[in-house]
């Protein structure tokens, strides 16, 4: 027959990819050694339900049904099981009803799995839900489990839940390893645990313990519901959010900002945020530069937004002193750079403030101590996860973004992206310079309106102050502070901006591929020492923020601030932001045309010239196509054969020419375009004259 060791043919569990025969008289031999044991038959209950009956005549069960009448007779299944036919019969069928051989397969050892019931293991298996007739109850048993409705499971009709499955699930969510785990998770690992198992001894005698399916369980609602009961939905909740989301957005708070704020000037808030606003270069609008970063100096006392400074670089400190500087310093300069000077009033000068308050981001740093050291300040810093401290600057950020910022083009739109729609970035229009003047207008009418009506006092009212940021303002710095210490330009420049070193030349300061002059060098001894290719020390530079052309510097041994300008021959420096200007200066760089131009003149001609041969050839093919028009096919055609051809025609043309011109009689003699003194003496050519014209010339291209 075909068999090996008795013990293998009945080994139990093992998988089955072919049924496996044994002698009808071994296995009676077996059973009165009591080595294996009958098993009662049971018959397949299948619950009457509509949605199988429909699917008896759909077209997946009529065609399983056909291929198991096909290898379900008696002498086929002999065949198969002892013939050793098996695959060849198999592959025989499938290809018959355009199946796969492992369909048949499946289908097969489903009809022996099934007891041989071809009506049952011929169904699709894919059942939907479906309402059983069967289940006739007389009291509520608590929501039927979802395996019911779909005929999966119709024993488990489902149950109330007692106060031992609520201990239960106290004790489970208790003991839980990970609490921040969703309900269906925390759901699926308390069915794994605590669901109904009953013991099977299998016929080698060993003990398998599996689900009971008879019992029921409570449902995943039910077990929701009594979760939320027995622990709590708050604790629930902060257990899935945990303590860091906790401390940031969902703790209680139940003060303000402005608690122990006395006057103006006290507390300086700080804060940075990446605008929701795509902008172009200033250099070339085709080209996109990203969102820019943008940093508000907030007053605690007033709310007043008393410096604001956007910035290309990410949050550092280098950029967050330049905001500083300017909620500290007079604002005059850099609004008349920006081209908004009449709004100099609603942007105030402010007073070095006792404390800055920021995040533990940029000013938490060794430059940063050494600044407050400068300006005998002191800077607090909130705790991490504690945005509601710094809630002033955080609300501006969102009235900013919500007034103004979302609505211009370019903007970031928090919406569902369509397939097909425009990308917002293609919208973008602003240069920094354009975008800094319109935050600046939009600060402006902040400082001006903004409602401060729910922080008046009662001094306040005798007095008739306007409840708006301005008006707290300078009530408070008259009234309130008593002390206020306002820095001038240079010595908040001295003192609050980085400074670089700059070589001291003939030509100016030069720094960083950059040059500034001013007139006062003329008369300064050091730079015309530098004349004279004498080394000199080099002085302190600091770029202005209020204005890209300008920058102030201090001599060697010196303690003045002096002004200079930058020097820029081929662009307006006046439309261009510094940050414009360190843009383009780092493409030019990764491009490699960070080198010095000196042949623009020569450029321009050759360009010119190539110009002009593009025109001429360009006109002349066209009148010689409109003479004798041709096809373009006929134009594209016999390429190789047309080279061949010139080539033929420029050598009998050399050949030609050679034998016309008559030997012994050369060339006349042409001097070149650029004529030197030593290669044509004595030709009669003023060379000089011709030097001094070839010059005029490029001055004027």
């Amino acid at each position: 027959m075909g068999l090996g060791k008795p013990e293998e043919a009945l080994k139990f569990s093992s998988h089955a990819r072919k049924p496996k025969a044994c002698d009808l008289l071994h296995i009676e031999e077996l059973l009165q050694r009591n080595l294996i044991q009958r098993v009662a038959v049971e018959s397949i209950a299948t619950p009457p339900n509509r949605v199988r009956w429909a699917q008896e005549s759909t077209k997946i069960a009529k065609r399983n049904k056909s291929i198991l009448l096909e290898l379900t007779p008696d002498e086929t299944q002999f065949s198969l099981l002892f013939s050793g036919s098996w695959t060849r019969h198999l592959q025989a069928v499938a290809a018959r009803h355009e199946v796969s051989k492992k369909t048949a397969t499946l289908l097969l050892l489903r009809y022996y799995g099934l007891r041989r019931d071809i009506e049952a293991a011929s169904l699709d298996g894919r059942w939907r839900k479906g309402e059983c007739s069967e289940r006739k109850v007389t009291r509520k048993l608590g929501r039927k489990h979802k395996r019911v409705e779909s005929g999966h499971r119709p024993e488990a009709i489902g149950r109330n839940a007692t106060q031992d499955d609520r201990d239960l699930i106290k004790i489970f969510y208790d003991t839980a390893a990970d609490q921040s785990a969703s309900k269906a998770s925390l759901y699926s690992h308390y069915e794994d645990l605590f669901s109904p198992t009953k013991c099977t001894e299998e016929a080698d005698g060993t003990i398998e313990l599996s689900k009971d399916e008879s019992v029921p369980i409570l449902n995943e609602r039910q077990f929701r519901y009594a979760l939320n009961k027995v622990v709590g939905e708050l604790k629930l909740l902060e257990n899935a959010a945990g303590e860091r989301r906790i401390n940031l957005s969902n703790r209680v708070a139940i003060g303000s900002a402005r608690d122990r704020v006395e006057y103006p000037g006290q507390y300086y808030i700080i804060d940075a945020t990446v605008v929701d606003v795509y902008l172009v270069s200033a250099f070339d609008r085709r080209r996109i530069i990203g969102r820019p970063v943008l940093y508000v100096v907030i007053d605690a006392f007033s709310s007043l937004i008393v410096g604001f400074h956007l910035a290309l670089e990410g949050p550092n400190f280098a950029q967050a002193r330049i905001a500083m500087y300017r909620a500290v310093s007079d604002k005059a300069q850099w609004l008349n750079w920006l081209g908004v000077p009449h709004i100099a009033h609603l942007l105030p000068q402010g007073c070095v403030p006792t404390f800055w308050f920021a995040d533990r981001g940029e000013l938490h740093s060794a430059d940063s101590r050494a600044l407050q050291v400068e300006l005998t300040t002191s800077l607090s810093l909130a705790a991490a996860y504690r945005a509601e401290w710094k809630a002033i600057v955080e609300r501006n950020f969102g009235v900013l973004n919500t007034t103004c910022v979302h609505w211009v083009p370019g903007a970031v739109r928090n919406r569902e992206k369509e397939r097909g729609a425009r990308d917002y970035r293609l919208d973008a229009i602003f240069t920094l310079k354009e975008f800094s003047r319109f935050i600046a207008r939009q600060v402006a009418k902040l400082n001006l309106t903004r409602d401060m009506s729910r922080h008046l006092s009662g001094s306040m009212v005798s007095r008739s102050v306007v409840a708006s940021p301005t008006s707290f303002w300078t009530w408070g710095i008259q009234h309130k502070h008593g002390s206020a210490r306002y820095l001038p330009q240079e010595a908040a420049v001295r003192s609050m901006l980085p400074h670089t070193t700059a070589l001291i030349t003939r030509f100016g300061l030069e720094s960083e591929k950059r040059t500034y002059v001013g007139d006062w060098m003329k008369e300064h001894e050091q730079f015309k020492l530098a004349g004279h290719n004498v080394s000199v020390s080099p002085a302190k530079l600091t770029p202005s923020p209020d204005n890209p052309a300008l920058a102030w510097c201090q001599m060697p041994h010196e303690s003045a601030m002096l002004e200079v300008k930058f020097q820029n021959r081929h662009h307006v420096t006046q439309e261009f932001c510094s940050e414009d200007v360190t843009e383009l200066e780092t493409v030019c760089e990764f491009l490699g045309q960070d080198l010095k131009d000196d042949t623009k003149a020569i450029r321009i001609d050759l360009s010119r010239e190539n110009r002009n041969e593009v025109r001429e050839a360009k006109d002349a093919t066209e009148a010689t196509l409109a003479a004798t028009p041709l096809t373009n096919s006929a134009r594209t055609k016999g390429i190789s054969a047309n080279r061949k051809a010139e080539v033929q025609a420029l050598e009998s043309r050399t050949t030609q020419t050679s034998q016309i011109v008559p030997a012994g009689h050369a060339s006349p003699e042409v001097l070149p375009a650029h004529t030197t003194a030593e290669a044509a003496p004595g030709t009669g050519v003023d060379y000089f004259k011709l030097m001094s014209t070839e010059m005029a010339h490029w001055s004027e291209s």
